[in-house]
């Protein structure tokens, strides 16, 4: 062999040397991290959310984005795909646009009148991530519309450059995440999985959203809106988890609002701590914090399993007489109310009789006493729109699927938009193939000019609450697509067996 062959020999054994050692050294690559779908909140009439946790699988730290740009200008680095009908095809996220898009929120920000998504577009930084450890990023978008038609969707990270040497860089997937799991699957869980060890940061902004009247706590503001997905989200994690983590944030945290916000989400999750917060937050006069400690307790009342003390308060607060300070003016009142007076005004009596009530909003007793029969020709023939409604409910509370063509044709040829959701509701209560039937019929209904409970105004809307109607009763992933729901109906559903 020449000299020149030699040398090119050796060159060919040191790279392929060199390629060997490197493949040792455990640096960070695309399938170093992994992906995973863990919640998508689809909301209709405000925005929605996708919750993704990122794992880092490989033996050192690496840096790894904290979630989108806040504005439509700047490219993904989590991008959404839905399937279909059909094959995969990207979809938007429907950011904002920068000259639309809301600032960086004040932290002290207390109050906006519009948007109840201020607060989840802005800039998220990027996580150390640690080897072995994992991030929940939040995914804030407007693509309900896009999503009630597909069945799943799936997450893609693509980073072509890395931020700083210990930046990730490369495009990993996510396997496909059934869009409706949550409203099936959630509340049945047999086990809650373990906390992600970073968690993105709450929104601090109090916006006024959604039939709101602008004197709301700014405790509900909290917990409704500005992070009402994350405080349903933290719900599929171990509650021991989630105690010590909103522990640990309530001790750094200098804003009594959000520090009751972390509090009840600490409580709910068994915390003796975040219990103290709330009992000693109610022994507080000043106004906003008295009413955002009703609420917080009445929402602990309605969401805890174990609510007897927050119960026990709420009731100490309806023969408080200690008078309210620092009150707004246009509260209401000449003179400063007391506790009790503002506990009247924010509904405790009724809160508490509620809770002693099932189901909930029942049918009015009398109507549910009315035979089926007598029932649907009140549905059918009625000429207030609230007997209709009110007959609607109490076939939904029956469950006699002899109400089936009552219902439908409720649906059909109703003029009032209430009555014609109610009665998509009920025919959504009857475990028949029937009501099945009867629903994918119903979209064939023209919704035009239907409006209903002040915030249904679109077709579409109407249309995803008969697919979510459908899914409960048959289990089926299917979106609001008839044609899908046809076929389906014909070849499985019809001939089948029982529903499930």
């Amino acid at each position: 062999m020449s000299g020149k062959a030699l040398s090119a020999f050796a060159w060919v054994l040191a790279i392929v040397g060199w390629l060997i050692l490197c493949a040792g050294c455990d640096r960070p690559a695309p399938g170093a991290l992994e992906l995973q779908v863990e919640g998508v909140h689809l909301r209709s009439t405000s925005l929605d959310v996708v919750f993704v946790r990122v794992t880092n699988r490989s033996n050192e730290a690496v840096r790894v984005p904290g979630g989108n740009p806040p504005y439509s200008d700047a490219a993904d680095l989590f991008e959404l795909y839905l399937d279909g009908p059909g094959d995969w095809h990207r979809a938007s996220w429907d950011r904002p646009a920068p000259t639309t898009a809301n600032v960086e929120e004040p932290a002290n920000w207390t109050s906006f009148l519009g948007n109840e998504d201020l607060g989840l577009f802005v800039n998220k930084p990027s996580v150390e991530l640690p080897a072995g450890k994992s991030e929940l990023v939040l995914l804030p978008g407007y693509i309900f519309l896009d999503a009630m038609k597909a069945s799943y969707l799936r997450v893609v990270l693509r980073v072509t450059r890395a931020a700083g040497p210990d930046g990730w860089s490369g495009a990993v997937s996510s396997q496909p995440y059934p869009i409706y799991w949550d409203e099936l699957h959630a509340t049945t869980q047999p086990d809650k999985a373990d906390l992600p060890d970073f968690l993105p940061a709450f929104s601090r902004a109090r916006p006024m959203g959604w039939n709101m009247y602008g004197n709301e706590s700014q405790f509900r503001r909290l917990v409704w809106y500005s992070n009402g997905s994350m405080t349903t989200q933290l719900e599929r994690y171990r509650d021991a988890q989630v105690a010590t983590a909103m522990e640990r944030r309530m001790a750094a945290e200098e804003d009594d609002q959000i520090k009751l916000y972390e509090a009840v989400l600490a409580a709910r999750a068994g915390s003796t701590v975040g219990r103290d917060f709330i009992l000693h937050a109610r022994k507080r006069t000043d106004r906003e914090m008295v009413v955002s400690t009703l609420d917080a307790l009445m929402f602990i009342a309605r969401t805890d399993p174990h609510p007897q003390w927050a119960v026990e308060a709420l009731k100490q607060s309806l023969t408080d007489d200690r008078k309210v300070i620092a009150m707004p003016e246009g509260w209401g009142y000449s003179d400063a109310p007391t506790i009790r007076e503002a506990a009247g005004d924010l509904f405790v009596p009724e809160a508490l009789q509620r809770l002693r009530s099932l189901p909930d909003e029942p049918a009015p007793p009398e109507a549910a006493k009315r035979p089926v029969a007598e029932l649907c020709r009140a549905l059918l023939e009625s000429a207030s729109a609230g007997g209709r409604w009110t007959a609607a409910k109490a076939l939904e509370a029956k469950g006699d699927a002899s109400a089936v063509p009552a219902l439908l044709q409720a649906a059909r040829k109703d003029v009032d938009g209430d009555v014609v959701l109610r009665s998509i509701f009920a025919l959504g209560s009857l475990r028949s193939k029937a009501a099945v039937e009867a629903l994918i019929a119903c979209f064939d209904i023209d919704f035009s000019g239907k409006s209903a409970m002040k915030i249904f105004n679109e077709p579409w809307q109407f249309q995803d609450k008969i697919a979510r109607c459908l899914r409960g009763l048959t289990g089926q992933n299917i979106g609001a697509d008839p044609a899908r729901w046809r076929r389906w109906w014909e070849r499985e559903g019809r001939a089948g067996t029982d529903l499930p």
